[in-house]
């Protein structure tokens, strides 16, 4: 977890299976816009993107379960016509979760218990 981190970098063996996932699973055609936005796996929006069926996306960790909204890891550029995974793979074999995934979560660190849990939260409301 990064809250100075942007967006979630994944090691490279997860991140491949994400992708994966989200091309077998969106049915829209992809679009080359890393250029643009910087993210790898983007897709060409339809007239109606109220009818695109987006794939859920939950991190299991050992104890904690983070169920993201759509809105935290899917990025509409509406000038390219395009909505992109917020994600990259990682330089090296360590992830992190970053912000726009924390995004209206409380994220608690109980350093004594050793344990990391998510409250979905309206962040604008403090």
């Amino acid at each position: 977890m990064d809250s100075c981190t942007t967006i979630t970098r994944l090691a490279e063996s997860a991140y491949t299976l994400v992708l994966e996932e989200f091309i077998s699973q969106v049915k829209l055609p992809l679009v080359e816009a890393v250029n643009y936005t910087g993210l790898e796996l983007c897709f060409k929006l339809p007239f109606d993107p109220s009818r695109v069926e987006i794939p859920s996306l939950v991190f299991h960790f050992t104890d904690a379960v983070l169920d993201l909204p759509t809105e935290n890891y899917m990025i509409t550029d509406s000038s390219l016509g395009a909505m992109c995974l917020a994600m990259d793979r990682s330089s090296d074999t360590s992830s992190i979760i970053g912000n726009i995934q924390q995004q209206n979560f409380l994220v608690v660190y109980d350093i004594y218990k050793e344990t990391l849990s998510f409250l979905p939260t309206e962040c604008d409301k403090f």
